[in-house]
Parts: C-alpha cells; sequence; structure tokens
C-alpha cells in the first residue's frame, strides 16, 4: 500500500506489532518523517515512526523490509513451577554416564526421607503485562500455565496446595515427576520357586536373578542385582537390572517410569519414561515414551521393533550383516489412522447428544403445555438424562484421546534418530508420514523429519 505518496512502499506485519517500508533504490528526495506519520495516522496508525531508520531506509534503498515504528508486544506471564527439594531425578539416578564406570556394588539408589521432610513446593504464575499494537490496540499476553504439585502414597500437601511434605518414614519413588514415599520388600537372592512370584505396593530390592517363568509386580521400582531371564517384571515406577535381560523371547519388563538394563536379548521393554542400556538391545521389541538409548561409542541397537516417543540413539544401528532393524519415532502404528478413527467417533457421539438434546427439548415442552408430565414421559426423561451424562463422559473421553494423539504425532515429528558412529543396511527408519530404509552404510547420522520426508544430517 502506498497511499496518498508516491514510491512508498509499506505494510504492517502480520503481528500488528511492526510498521515495514522498503525502496528498492536510494530515493534522491527522501519523504519527511513526518509526511509518514500523517500517512499512518490516515490509516489508523498509532505508532510513529523513527526518523533516523525512516530516512536511513531511504538512503540506503535495498529491497529488504525494514521496520521503522513498533508497538510494544505483551511481557511474558512466569509459568507456575515446582521447587523439588528431593527431585525425583535424585531417585532415579542413571546407572552410568559417558565418563564413569558403573559400580555395580555401590549403586546408592536408595533415597530414604523421614516423616515431615520437605519435598516439593509449588510457586504461584505471575501474569504478564498487556502490550499495544501499531494500532494503538492491546495485546493480551497468554495466560501463564498453572501446576499442581503431582503426589503418590506416602505424601501429605499442606499450605493450600503449595507444600508437599512425607507423611511417613520411607523411601522416594517417581514415575515422571510425581513422587511418592514407600515401603521396600528386599529379597536377599533370587526370584525363584523358593520365593514364587512378588507382587508388592512398594519397592522390590531383589539382590540375585529372576529366574525364567517368575514375575515381580511394583507399584514402586524393581531393582534387580542379577541376571533377568525369560521373566515378567511391571513396575509402576522404574526397573533397574544391573546383570541383563535374557529375555527369550518370552520375558518382559514394564515400567511406568524408566528403564535401565546392562543389556537386553529377545525380551519386551515397555516403558512410559525412557528406555536405557549399556551394551546392547538385540531383536527386542522396544517402546519408550521418552527416549531409547545406548550408552558410548560401541552401545548396539540390532534386529527387533525399536520405538521411541522422543529420540533413539545408539552407536551402532544394525549389523554388518543388514538384520532388519526397525526403528521409529512415534509408538502407534498407524496415529493418522488413530486421529481420523477418534474424530470420527467424536462425530458420532456429538451427533448422539444432539438427539437428546432435541428429545428432551421436546417433553420440555409437553411439560410447559400440560403444567406436568405423566410418569410415563417422567420415566423417560429421567432415563434420557442418565444416558446424556453418560455420553458427556464418554465424548469427554474420546476428546482427552484425540488431545494426546495429536500430541504424540507433534512429539513424533520433532523427534531424532541418531547414531554416533555406523548405520547399516537393513536398518528401517519411520516417522510419522514417511519411512527410510538404509541401503548403504552410513556414518555418524542423525535421521529426522521435515516437510513431509525423513532427511538426514551428520551428527
Amino acid at each position: 500500500m502506498n497511499d496518498s505518496i508516491d514510491n512508498l512502499d509499506w505494510k504492517v506485519s502480520d503481528d500488528r506489532l511492526s510498521v515495514l517500508v522498503r525502496f528498492e533504490k536510494p530515493v534522491e528526495d527522501p519523504i519527511s518523517p513526518e509526511d509518514f506519520n500523517l500517512v499512518l495516522l490516515n490509516n489508523g496508525i498509532q505508532s510513529p515512526c523513527n526518523p533516523e531508520l525512516f530516512l536511513q531506509a531511504q538512503t540506503e534503498g535495498k529491497a529488504e523490509w525494514v521496520a521503522v515504528a513498533t508497538g510494544s508486544p505483551a511481557t511474558e506471564p512466569v509459568d507456575a513451577r515446582l521447587e523439588y527439594f528431593v527431585h525425583p531425578a535424585m531417585a532415579n539416578r542413571k546407572v552410568s554416564n559417558d565418563q564413569e564406570p558403573i559400580d555395580f556394588k555401590n549403586l546408592g539408589r536408595i533415597l530414604n526421607v523421614e516423616k515431615g521432610r520437605e519435598l516439593v513446593r509449588k510457586h504461584d504464575p505471575i501474569p504478564g503485562a498487556p502490550g499495544v499494537d501499531v494500532y494503538g490496540q492491546p495485546i493480551e499476553p497468554r495466560e501463564p500455565k498453572n501446576v499442581s504439585i503431582p503426589v503418590g502414597q506416602g505424601v501429605e500437601i499442606l499450605e493450600d496446595g503449595h507444600l508437599a511434605v512425607a507423611d511417613e518414614d520411607g523411601a522416594i519413588s517417581a514415575a515422571g515427576q510425581r513422587i511418592s514415599v514407600i515401603q521396600i520388600y528386599p529379597v536377599s537372592g533370587n526370584i525363584s520357586y523358593r520365593t514364587g512370584n512378588i507382587h508388592f505396593k512398594g519397592t522390590v530390592d531383589i539382590g540375585g536373578d529372576v529366574q525364567s517363568g517368575f514375575e515381580v509386580h511394583a507399584e514402586g521400582d524393581i531393582l534387580v542385582k542379577g541376571l533377568v531371564e525369560a521373566a515378567t517384571l511391571e513396575a509402576g515406577g522404574d526397573i533397574f537390572v544391573m546383570g541383563g535381560f535374557q529375555g527369550g523371547s518370552k520375558g518382559s519388563l514394564k515400567a511406568g517410569g524408566s528403564i535401565q538394563v546392562r543389556f537386553a536379548n529377545e525380551g519386551t521393554l515397555e516403558a512410559a519414561g525412557d528406555i536405557e542400556a549399556e551394551v546392547h538391545l538385540l531383536n527386542c521389541q522396544v517402546r519408550a515414551g521418552g527416549e531409547i538409548s545406548l550408552k558410548g561409542a560401541k552401545g548396539v541397537i540390532a534386529g527387533g521393533d525399536n520405538r521411541a516417543g522422543k529420540k533413539i540413539s545408539a552407536g551402532i544401528l544394525g549389523t554388518e550383516i543388514g538384520v532388519k532393524t526397525i526403528l521409529q519415532i512415534g509408538l502407534s502404528d498407524d496415529i493418522f489412522a488413530e486421529i481420523k478413527a477418534t474424530e470420527k467417533q467424536i462425530e458420532e457421539t456429538t451427533e448422539k447428544l444432539a438427539q437428546i438434546a432435541e428429545i428432551l427439548m421436546k417433553l420440555e415442552k409437553v411439560k410447559s403445555d400440560q403444567g406436568s408430565l405423566s410418569q410415563e414421559h417422567e420415566e423417560i426423561r429421567i432415563r434420557t438424562v442418565r444416558e446424556q451424562f453418560a455420553i458427556m463422559g464418554e465424548l469427554g473421553k474420546q476428546n482427552k484421546t484425540l488431545v494426546q494423539q495429536k500430541e504424540e504425532q507433534e512429539m513424533a515429528r520433532k523427534g531424532r534418530i541418531a547414531a554416533g558412529q555406523t548405520v547399516f543396511p537393513g536398518v528401517v527408519v519411520k516417522f510419522p508420514g514417511d519411512a527410510f530404509t538404509v541401503k548403504n552404510e552410513m556414518k555418524y547420522t542423525t535421521f529426522y523429519f521435515e516437510r513431509g520426508e525423513v532427511r538426514t544430517r551428520a551428527s
């Protein structure tokens, strides 16, 4: 737009916070800032131009857009935050890092607390300040995010929801960021016929192996200092296996938190959080809501179906002989189809609610015309209202599922698959929307999804 001044090319930015001008070549007879301000006022713009920037743009005569007048953006609010005095990460310390060797004799995994110990404090959100666009219109800041203290058993909430303290003596356990104080069940030797299967509400600490065919179920963590054979382990928190996992195509590890193993062969591993191995994951079925990672340059993922919500990383992906190794970001087989199916369910449920609303309106009209409903009509009304509440609950669950599916899709599209050293042929890389089969050996490669396809770059 140029209005009443010739050779003046200007516009307002999409966010309405800047007035932009450009001049294809230097202007011999510059337009005065005062004249330009009149043009702005005639177009309802309240922010005056910066005289120096406006004249400089004319003198330089560049084709790029230059901001010469600005509004005031809204200031960012401060989201509510949680201050952890005993952070869940302290209870979930890693087996090792890239520099330090594993000390399997001194793991120090149990973090004990006494009753009354302060665990978490909530700090309330602080609103942002509104801004003003170039038209003089207010810009409201986003609403700050609020949080609640995520607590489990053995934790008491004080100070109107602002402080969590230990309600009993015990050990810290955490699934995600949820913190609990729980008891521990120790097993000095193996899980075998001597002990039978274990079902415990707290944490289970196993000093030996878990033999084939046995089960360990814990609402807290499971710590195994020996080997897990073709057994079943299920934890509400984390699973730590110091001696490795020989699944024998039957064993499974399932955690509401994270899983750490020295190695895993032919087993199923599922975790809401991360899955970390020290040596290798061979021919396993792996599902991690967070990351799958192999420590060190020699860590190997080979064979099997390996899926993570955010990232997969290892020194070596696949094998020299080309064993098919599926590496997928995103846990669903077809998230697009799942989203479409959920949207159809929501549409059908919404239609049911509309039909119920119509029935209730007709009954209300009968009541209005006749002064009351007959017993038969009243019974119909009561049944219909009950059905309405049930279907509304169903719709709420469907909407929640749709949000979760779209979040999974978005997170997967931002994911990464990285090899610190080598990717061998036979590796199949999958993201929602595209897949890539490795045909030739690749070095130091990161796979990512962009513009509808799988792409690569140097790690």
